[in-house]
């Protein structure tokens, strides 16, 4: 089964001033996409995530969009569509900033997409509206509790971790909500994450924090539904008793971290323990980080965090993650997706590096950025990544 993606309404529409906020965003978006859409290589323009949903909130929401490409211009010489393309988008977001993530994707890459994001996809599949372009089919993929679980540990690396440093109950809500609703779909709960984040709210019950919840009744609300997760998946680890904090490098932006890691049962010992590179975890929450979402993080922890009972995540799962890692989405990702070079080429050429280091028998651990080339450097102008660096972080990608 799949299912059209045609220029409906939002899938809520909402009443009273909901609904106007809602129809106000729909339609700048729409001017935005018609916009973008004068490129000769734009297939379809879709708006996607909370807008798409109904749950527009005037004027912090961003306008996330995403591009179905009828061509990657990848190859030496046909990249001057998508650089114009990508000029476009810039010049667009110096006059509208709340244009926000504008992802890019080809047909021809859709498959690959579809298999790899079933759970976030099946959100698109039943709210996206299409705003300019042709309609496309999103199919309704099984969702794996493998891939629902890595959706959840997906937040808790920088989204969390930034809502946390500044406070940002709102977006800490927000997160603990879509995190609570992948969990519910990993563990067999519900078939599909909720489209809203009301209907997850709704759906999760007398346990789910209020939107004006303190901040440590939402880190306890979030940690709590990390724990029950890693019940329902993997084997139990030791008790923490301590926080710990520790300098690592993280895979695969090789940028340096501050790990923090507090007990379960006090999540908001955090609070005690920020920084501003901090990334905050309790045990149960790293190690599904670890195993369906990071594995490659696994050689950079110390022997006391280790010894709590963390296993090497199976091979299976670092290469999924090598497949998350090279899709041509990353190597479009300057100046699209980030709005800066961002970190999607070093993505794609660490990738490239531990497939080559597993394929002989050993994990890539210690890897620098020298390592990995110029596709790792963050110095490059757009136009000259595009230019230059754009085929050859395309011919990494694996489609």
């Amino acid at each position: 089964m799949e299912e059209l993606i045609t220029a409906r309404p939002p899938y809520r529409r909402g009443a009273g001033v909901q609904r106007l906020v809602n129809d106000g965003y729909v339609f700048l978006a729409r001017q935005i996409a018609r916009f973008l859409a004068q490129s000769e290589i734009v297939h379809s323009v879709f708006l996607r995530r909370s807008l798409a949903a109904g749950e527009a909130s005037f004027p912090r929401s961003d306008i996330d969009l995403s591009l179905i490409l009828d061509r990657a211009c990848a190859e030496p010489g046909q990249v001057g569509p998508l650089l114009e393309l990508n000029r476009r988008v810039r010049r667009l977001r110096r006059v509208f900033p709340i244009a926000g993530q504008i992802e890019t994707l080809t047909l021809a890459e859709l498959p690959k997409w579809f298999r790899l994001e079933p759970a976030r996809e099946s959100v698109n599949r039943r709210a996206a509206i299409l705003l300019a372009g042709k309609p496309f089919a999103i199919p309704a993929s099984p969702i794996a509790p493998e891939n629902a679980a890595y959706r959840f540990a997906f937040w808790l690396e920088s989204y969390a971790a930034r809502a946390i440093n500044t406070g940002n109950r709102r977006n800490l809500w927000k997160f603990a909500i879509e995190m609570w609703s992948n969990s519910a779909t990993a563990r067999g709960l519900i078939p599909e994450p909720h489209v809203s984040r009301r209907e997850a709210f709704q759906a999760w019950g007398a346990a789910a924090p209020r939107p004006d919840a303190s901040l440590e009744s939402l880190l306890k609300a979030l940690f709590d539904t990390a724990a029950e997760l890693h019940r329902h998946l993997l084997p139990p680890l030791r008790p923490l008793q301590q926080p710990i904090e520790v300098e690592v490098v993280l895979p695969p932006s090789l940028a340096t971290r501050r790990l923090v890691l507090v007990p379960s049962s006090d999540p908001a010992a955090c609070l005690h323990h920020l920084h501003p590179a901090g990334s905050y975890f309790t045990p149960e929450a790293l190690d599904v980080y670890l195993r369906w979402t990071n594995p490659f993080l696994y050689d950079a922890l110390p022997a006391r965090i280790l010894d709590l009972g963390f296993q090497r995540p199976p091979m299976a799962s670092y290469e999924e993650v090598i497949q998350r890692w090279t899709c041509g989405i990353l190597a479009r990702k300057p100046g699209f997706g980030a709005r800066d070079l961002g970190i999607g080429p070093r993505t794609i050429a660490y990738a490239a590096h531990a497939a080559q280091c597993l394929a002989v028998g050993r994990f890539p651990a210690e890897t620098t950025a020298a390592q990995l080339g110029q596709l790792a450097e963050s110095s490059h102008p757009i136009d000259h990544y595009f230019l230059h660096l754009y085929p050859q972080a395309y011919a990494l990608c694996r489609h």
